[in-house]
């Protein structure tokens, strides 16, 4: 998943918080969220939103 998220066009970091089932992305511009959500819905991840 890590790879997958860290692929899209625009993402700068990807952070896995495998206890806490979390995962945060950090992007230097507006990413395409239908490609996000999904690499996300892919691994069993839900979208809970934006920061």
């Amino acid at each position: 998943m890590t790879e997958a998220l860290a692929g899209l066009d625009g993402v700068r970091d990807v952070n896995v918080d495998v206890q806490g089932g979390r995962v945060s992305v950090s992007s230097g511009r507006e990413l395409d969220e239908g490609a996000v959500h999904q690499v996300l819905d892919d691994v069993g991840y839900e979208w809970a939103g934006r920061a």
